[in-house]
C-alpha cells in the first residue's frame, strides 16, 4: 500500500460507514490537484503534512455534522467527553465504595450494608459523571467563546508528520472498549475492598426480625489474613493492566505477557488456597446442609466442588491468555499492511 493510500484508509478510519466511500474519492482528487506530474516521494510527502492530521482533516469529510459546541472543537470535545466521564464516575464510585465499606456497619444485617452501599455507589457515579460532563462541557463553552481553535489546544496541538501514519487507531476486531476496561475496574476494586475490609459477609445468613444476620463466615478469617498480601499485591498488578487497557484501547504483546503472567499467578493463589481446607469454614458448610436438608456425609464432596471450580477457573484465565496474544497478533498484522514505499 503506497503513502496516499495509507494517508486515505487513515482519515476514512475516523469515519461512520456511510461518509466514508464519498469521503475517499474527494480526498484523493483533493490530493491529485496538488501533486505534480510524476510526484517525488518527496512531493506526495509535503503534500500529505500540508494536509495535515488525518483524525483532524476526517472531520471535513463527516456529513452528520450536528454540534453542540461548534464545528472547529466539537469532535474534540467528544473525545474528552469519552475519556473524562467514564474516569470522574469510576473514580468517584470506588471513592465513596472504600468509604462506605469501611464506614457502615453490618450489624444491623446485610439487606441493610447492601442497599447502602448499591445505593451510595450509583448515585457516586451519576454524580461524578454529571460533574464530569458539565465542566467539559462549560471548558469548551469557554474556549469557543474566546474563538480557540481545536489545533491550538495542547493535546491537539503535536505537529503531525508522514511517520504519524503508522499510529493507526486499534482495529475493531483489536480493540479494548473503554467501558470493558472501566468495569473490570470497578468490580475489581469493589470485590477486593469486600475481601480486604468486610470478608465477613461472605457467609450464610438467617433472617431474625425482617432482616438477615450473620449465622457463619464462609472464610476461617484468621486464616484469609495470611493470604491478603498476595491478594493485594495481585490486585494492584490488575489494577494497573485494567488502567493501560483503558489508556491504549488496544493489545500490545508486553500487555499480553503481562496479562499472561497474572493469570498465571492468580491461578496459582487460586489453587492454593482451593487445596487450604484450613481457610474454609467447616462450621458454614454444615449448616447449610441442614438448611438444605442434605446428608452430612455428602461433606467431602465439597473439596471435589471447590476443585472443580479452580479447573474452570483456570481454564477462563487460560482463554483470556490466549485472546490477548491472538488479538495482539491481529492488530500488529494490520499495522503490518502499513508500510512506505
Amino acid at each position: 500500500m503506497n503513502l496516499i493510500d495509507q494517508y486515505v484508509n487513515t482519515v476514512t478510519t475516523y469515519l461512520p460507514e456511510k461518509d466514508r466511500e464519498i469521503a475517499e474519492k474527494q480526498l484523493c482528487e483533493k490530493i491529485d490537484m496538488r501533486l505534480p506530474v510524476n510526484p517525488t516521494d518527496a512531493d506526495i510527502q509535503n503534500v500529505l503534512e500540508q494536509l495535515g492530521n488525518p483524525g483532524l482533516l476526517a472531520n471535513e469529510y463527516r456529513q452528520d455534522k450536528q454540534y453542540l459546541i461548534g464545528p472547529d472543537l466539537y469532535y474534540s470535545y467528544l473525545s474528552v467527553l469519552k475519556v473524562v466521564i467514564p474516569v470522574i464516575a469510576i473514580l468517584s464510585a470506588v471513592g465513596s465504595m472504600l468509604a462506605a465499606i469501611w464506614q457502615t456497619p453490618i450489624d444491623n444485617g446485610i439487606v441493610e450494608f447492601q442497599m447502602d452501599l448499591f445505593a451510595t455507589i450509583f448515585s457516586s457515579i451519576f454524580e461524578g459523571a454529571a460533574q464530569a460532563f458539565l465542566w467539559v462541557t462549560l471548558i469548551y463553552f469557554i474556549l469557543q467563546k474566546r474563538g480557540v481553535k481545536a489545533k491550538s489546544i495542547p493535546i491537539f496541538k503535536q505537529k503531525w508528520s508522514v511517520t504519524d501514519l503508522s499510529k493507526l487507531p486499534p482495529s475493531s476486531k483489536a480493540k479494548i472498549p473503554r467501558m470493558e476496561s472501566a468495569i473490570a475496574l470497578f468490580f475489581s476494586v469493589f470485590f477486593t475492598s469486600l475481601l480486604y475490609f468486610r470478608p465477613e459477609i461472605f457467609g450464610l445468613y438467617t433472617a431474625s426480625r425482617g432482616s438477615l444476620i450473620l449465622e457463619e463466615s464462609f472464610f476461617v478469617l484468621e486464616q484469609l489474613q495470611s493470604y491478603m498480601v498476595l491478594i493485594i499485591v495481585l490486585a494492584v498488578v490488575q489494577l494497573g493492566i485494567l488502567i493501560y487497557k483503558f489508556i491504549t484501547k488496544q493489545w500490545t504483546l508486553p500487555l499480553a505477557i503481562v496479562n499472561t503472567a497474572y493469570n498465571a499467578a492468580i491461578c496459582v493463589l487460586v489453587s492454593v488456597m482451593v487445596a487450604d481446607h484450613s481457610l474454609f469454614n467447616l462450621a458454614f458448610f454444615t449448616n447449610l446442609f441442614d438448611l438444605l436438608n442434605i446428608s452430612g456425609s455428602q461433606l467431602t464432596s465439597i473439596w471435589w466442588g471447590l476443585k472443580v471450580f479452580s479447573v474452570f477457573f483456570i481454564i477462563g484465565c487460560s482463554i483470556d491468555s490466549v485472546v490477548g496474544f491472538i488479538k495482539c497478533k491481529r492488530q500488529n498484522r494490520i499495522l503490518g499492511n502499513f508500510h512506505f514505499n
